[in-house]
């Protein structure tokens, strides 16, 4: 992946990280880590290239057409998922917590995970590209959720807009899966599903949501 080509990019379009982080629906940190070379090749990688509006070749640097025309990567991709029998969903090796939260580090592992693509399309009609697995540590969210089920989250679904679903949250440096409630003047009640941990509020522009929890895995 070429770095260099990324932050020319950036700097034409007059982005910064925080920009771009917003423009394809991630963080930060994530885009930081991208930037400093510790990613070989992203998973978020469509999304950067549609945001400063070049191919994916390109900034792998495989090519020197930066024209996202002639990209495959820019299909739709519920057409390739009506014509395939498997879907690809990244799993990303944090665990987020259902208790105080857990601490964000500077470096992710990623891996794809095959779904049946006609089961998926079931549980949400979302593009697998914007989906991830993560798994929820601890007891909060007892006895909805339990200590290292599989949780499916859908980065489509970043605004909360429904009262008291699961999100996906990044609060501070801490990541966590909490039941969310939009309060008046602009703030979130936190809440865990565990009778014996406290709720807490916090304003909503502090709170980074980062996706809904669409499905729970549990191993027997």
């Amino acid at each position: 992946m070429r770095v260099d080509r990324i932050r020319g990019e950036m700097s034409r379009s007059g982005m910064n990280q925080s920009d771009l982080a917003r423009a394809i629906g991630s963080t930060q940190g994530a885009v930081q880590q991208i930037l400093n070379g510790s990613t070989q090749r992203s998973r978020l990688l469509p999304e950067i290239a549609r945001a400063l509006g070049v191919s994916v070749p390109y900034l792998l640097g495989e090519s020197d057409d930066n024209m996202p025309e002639s990209d495959p990567a820019y299909r739709d991709e519920s057409a390739l998922l009506a014509d395939s029998r498997i879907a690809q969903v990244t799993e990303v090796d944090i665990k987020y917590a259902m208790g105080g939260g857990t601490f964000v580090g500077d470096h992710v592992e990623e891996r794809l995970v095959v779904f049946d693509a006609g089961w998926l399309r079931r549980i949400t009609s979302t593009p697998a590209s914007r989906l991830f697995i993560a798994t929820g540590a601890g007891d909060s969210m007892f006895p909805t959720l339990l200590d290292n089920d599989q949780l499916l989250i859908d980065r489509n679904k970043a605004v909360v807009d429904e009262q008291e679903r699961i999100w996906a949250i990044n609060y501070g440096e801490l990541s966590m899966i909490k039941r969310i409630r939009r309060l008046p003047a602009n703030r979130l009640l936190i809440m865990s599903d565990n009778q014996q941990i406290a709720d807490f509020e916090a304003a909503a522009d502090e709170v980074h949501v980062l996706g809904r929890v669409v499905w729970i895995g549990r191993s027997a």
